[in-house]
């Protein structure tokens, strides 16, 4: 399918950007935001955030608890030749114990809110 600026594989099984646009919103304002800093995604799914922040040079690693969506990170990122470290794993449990990132990006599939979002955060040291 074509995400953007990228044509990408889903599997089966992995939060598709087809039916939610807000992942292609994210992946380009993300990628803006983080530039070519160290980037943390936590549940990547098919990876199109990660591809984005990489395209523009950031370090990312991209963790997901689905192991079909850590595969098809790596599709997606080698069809591109991005440098992305792809962990299978819950939230932080695949994180090295020194190491750091500038950003911590999530974009998580189901809300239940009932009032409507109109800010995004970016808290920075």
């Amino acid at each position: 399918m074509q995400a953007g600026n990228f044509t990408i594989t889903v599997l089966p099984n992995v939060f598709s950007p087809k039916y939610f646009t807000d992942s292609l919103w994210f992946a380009q304002s993300v990628s803006t935001i983080v530039g070519t800093r160290r980037l943390l995604e936590v549940g990547s799914g098919t990876g199109i955030v990660s591809l984005y922040c990489a395209d523009k040079g950031a370090t990312v690693v991209a963790t997901d608890v689905n192991p079909q969506a850590c595969h098809n990170t790596e599709i997606n990122a080698r069809r591109y030749g991005l440098s992305i470290s792809v962990r299978y794993g819950d939230l932080f449990d695949v994180i090295e114990e020194k190491e750091e990132f500038d950003f911590i990006f999530w974009n998580h599939s189901f809300n239940n809110w009932d009032q409507p979002v109109t800010e995004v955060y970016c808290v920075q040291d």
